[in-house]
Order: structure tokens, then sequence, then C-alpha cells
């Protein structure tokens, strides 16, 4: 399991720098809550309980089966209080499955799958960025 602090951090980051977004919301209270972020994966092995092959390959690095959609509520009051409104919005996690093949090692694919955990979780909420300013 990763420390969610990881995602947090590349969604805060991401939702600040994007400039559509924040001009969107210009003169508005916003209140979000991350209501769950992705944050497991499992490696599955030839050795494990779990046989899977891809291809050949000898392991995978996979989001677990058990991994959660991104949810975040949010809470938006205008500037004077006039209106409110509140609701969530729920982004599929597109974390991709990572394979590690003959003469390949662990830590360079571990590597990889958290290069591409970065990525997805980026991309995931650039996605929440664009529904959230749809309801404005």
């Amino acid at each position: 399991m990763l420390n969610p602090s990881l995602a947090v951090n590349v969604f805060t980051n991401t939702l600040n720098s994007n400039k559509s977004f924040k001009q969107k919301i210009a003169n508005k209270k916003v209140e979000l809550n991350i209501d769950s972020i992705p944050s497991i994966f499992a490696v599955i092995t030839e050795q494990g309980s779990f046989q899977i092959f891809y291809n050949g390959d000898i392991a995978v690095i996979q989001p677990c089966s058990c991994t959660k959609n991104m949810i975040i509520s949010y809470k938006i009051t205008s500037q004077d209080s006039s209106y409110s409104r509140t609701g969530k919005i729920i982004i599929p996690d597109v974390n991709q499955t990572v394979h590690i093949k003959s003469f390949q090692t662990l830590e360079g694919k571990m590597i990889e799958y958290l290069e591409q955990y970065d990525a997805a979780i980026a991309t995931m909420t650039k996605l929440f960025a664009d529904k959230l300013s749809a309801k404005l």
C-alpha cells in the first residue's frame, strides 16, 4: 500500500497548477474532501498464489482489484454566501498494470509503476477539475 499523502500531494499540485480551473472558481469558496484515492497495488509472481501469465511475463505489478476510484466531495459557496452547491464526483482509477519480463528487475519496474501512478493521479485530477468546472 502506498502512503495516501503521496497521491494527495499530486492531486493538490495538479489542481493548483490548473489555470482554467482556478479561473472558474475565482471569487468562490471551495471545500474539497478526498473520500477515496487509489493507493493499493499488488505484485503477482509465478510463485504466488495467483498464477497470472501475460505474454511470457514472469510477474506483474497491478492495481489491486480492491483499488478504489477517486471520490471527491465538494462544497462551493459564492463569495457573498448567497448560494451553495455540494456533491460528489467519482473518477475511475486509470492506473495501468506493469509487466515484468525475464531479465528485468522488480526495483526498476516498481519505479516505472510509481511514475505511471503519479501520472494517473494527475490525469484523474484533471478529469475531476473538468467535471467540477462543468457543474459551475
